[in-house]
């Protein structure tokens, strides 16, 4: 008890560099001083899980593998209740065994928290100097996409399934609006398209450089599916509890 206090008190919001002190140690060369950091950083964790976890989340995802894999140590030692109703799901993404960078990775629930919200404004995709961009755009269904043409040419796109066909002006605007799925958007003057992915799926989001990815979710059971545009994807549902580390591992298809 006596301990858990003393990380309440070296928690103050001035003191919050003791975190990145204590996350050096944990690279320290004696067992001691690795020991003590770790002890710590858990301490640390169960006194202010919401500000703590996710730097270590963070912090689990560093270039030095080693310290990654000891600061994933103190993770899971968190005990999930400890969380208060939020959790975190550490997702890595692979290919033939290499991690995949940009992957995007859904935690599908039941859970009406879950829900992605329909955005006021319209999602927006642009074409400059031909090229259509953002090359990936996630929405919630019922939500507009306006496509706008920066160009000094007409510009066309349409998807393979037709759902999407519309032809702009120069320096004009449409909108359109679509159901749930997933639509690949080609130039049909350019060899240029943008993936537009139309999901009630609240959890969305794209992994980093060593093809992890961190989430907040309500504390449920989800289904993990992952995707990237020429690498693959993997739809086969991994149920797991979360704050769990779920590993997917994307097929050529």
């Amino acid at each position: 008890m006596r301990r858990f206090a003393l990380a309440l008190v070296l928690l103050a919001p001035q003191d919050d560099a003791k975190l990145r002190e204590a996350l050096d140690n944990l690279n320290s060369s004696g067992i001691e001083t690795r020991d003590a950091a770790a002890t710590f950083l858990l301490e640390a964790a169960m006194a202010r899980p919401r500000t703590v976890l996710p730097f270590l989340h963070a912090a689990s995802q560093a270039k030095d593998l080693e310290v990654a894999a000891r600061v994933k140590t103190v993770i899971d030692r968190v005990p999930l209740t400890v969380v208060a109703g939020d959790c975190y799901v550490t997702v890595t993404v692979t290919a033939d065994g290499k991690p995949v960078e940009g992957a995007i990775v859904f935690l599908e629930s039941k859970d009406e928290a879950n829900v992605r919200p329909v955005p006021k404004a319209p999602v927006i995709v642009t074409w400059k100097d031909g090229k259509l961009s953002p090359a990936i755009v996630i929405t919630a269904p019922g939500a507009a996409v306006r496509f706008t043409n920066n160009d000094e040419e007409a510009h066309a796109a349409r998807d393979v399934t037709n759902n999407v066909k519309l032809s702009v002006m120069p320096g004009k605007s449409e909108d359109v609006v679509l159901k749930a799925g997933w639509y690949e958007v080609r130039c049909s003057i350019h060899d240029e398209s943008s993936w537009i992915i139309v999901t009630p799926c609240g959890a969305v989001a794209a992994t980093g450089s060593h093809g992890v990815v961190v989430m907040k979710v309500p504390v449920a059971t989800y289904t993990v599916r992952a995707w990237k545009p020429g690498v693959g994807w993997e739809v086969a549902p991994h149920a797991a509890n979360a704050d769990g580390a779920l590993k997917v591992d994307l097929k050529q298809r």
